[in-house]
């Protein structure tokens, strides 16, 4: 009797062959499955997702920090330490006498202030005087350009001041004390808001000492917004606070090689009452535009301009400044 192969053609290897089949079959199903593959549709919507999450971000950086109000000051601050220029405009009535004056403040090859300012006075003696200023980090320049006044002289004429008009007078060092000039430059960027075109790191630097001294006490309750031509405007209710801002200019006034604040204490303004303004500021430039004073409810200051370099002309030969008021004293 001939023996039957298990092995070969019996139910072991028809089950084996069976299993073959089955993986087999198998790794043809897998094998039909498309791939991975990059269409343009593909980049096109991952595109347009990366789009909206960008878009995202943008909003929420816009709705939560760039338009904020707190975080539109702070960046009023650092702006106004990298001004290259700003034209300021002041009017100011004080009784029967009012005050018009209009100056540009400007840093880089012509640094100085420039500007010219406008004196009336009615009543019983009525005038109105003109004068243009230039002032240097070093020196002060004035003239006179109109003088026109009611007041008479001893012969009962209409006093001539035709003689001092357009003669430049310049400050000079008071004889044993150190040099006197420079008072109009420094008054005009050691303002309520002060005005400078420093690097990065020293803004950053007096910005945060502005910020945690509380130079600026913000009345966060009484800040409003509003559009004018088109732009978003913050008004700004501010308490200065004496001793802190002392602090803060000078430490821009060192930053800008000013001298006039070495002595001064900070200290000696503690216990002065804090000064009350109204700053309002373009919220896309971060640039301040108006200040109004609450305890001078009669001055007012605009700022515009800003960017505007024009060359500035130091006066050839002018005579000293107190001469050229006891010129104008021996006219009366």
């Amino acid at each position: 009797m001939k023996r039957r192969n298990f092995f070969k053609g019996g139910p072991l290897a028809r089950k084996k062959q069976s299993i073959e089949k089955k993986k087999t079959n198998k790794k043809s199903k897998k094998s039909n499955k498309p791939g991975f593959t990059i269409t343009k549709a593909g980049i096109k919507a991952t595109a347009w997702l990366g789009v909206l999450i960008l878009a995202g971000g943008l909003g929420l950086w816009w709705n939560f920090i760039f338009t904020d109000a707190e975080k539109t000051f702070e960046g009023m601050l650092h702006q106004s330490l990298k001004t290259s220029s700003v034209t300021r405009e002041i009017s100011q009535q004080a009784g029967t006498q009012t005050l018009e004056q209009i100056n540009r403040l400007q840093f880089g090859a012509d640094t100085a202030v420039v500007g010219q300012t406008t004196i009336s006075q009615t009543g019983a003696t009525a005038a109105t005087v003109v004068t243009e200023e230039i002032g240097t980090p070093e020196l002060d320049y004035v003239r006179y350009v109109d003088i026109e006044t009611s007041q008479r002289g001893e012969d009962g004429e209409v006093i001539d001041f035709g003689e001092v008009i357009g003669v430049w007078g310049v400050s000079q060092a008071t004889p044993g004390q150190p040099q006197a000039g420079g008072e109009s430059f420094s008054e005009a960027v050691l303002g309520v808001i002060p005005f400078a075109n420093l690097s990065g790191s020293e803004r950053r630097e007096l910005v945060e000492f502005a910020i945690e001294t509380n130079v600026y006490e913000l009345d966060k309750l009484g800040i409003t917004k509003e559009t004018e031509n088109g732009r978003p405007i913050y008004t700004y209710p501010v308490l200065l606070q004496p001793e802190a801002y002392v602090g803060y200019l000078q430490r821009v006034a060192g930053a800008m090689g000013l001298t006039q604040l070495e002595n001064v204490n900070p200290a000696d303004f503690r216990g002065v009452a804090p000064i009350r303004f109204t700053v309002r500021v373009d919220m896309l430039s971060r640039q301040p535009i108006e200040l109004q004073f609450s305890n001078q409810t009669d001055r007012e200051e605009v700022l515009r301009d800003f960017g505007v370099i024009q060359p500035v002309k130091i006066p050839e030969d002018p005579i000293p400044a107190i001469e050229l008021q006891q010129r104008i004293q021996a006219l009366q």
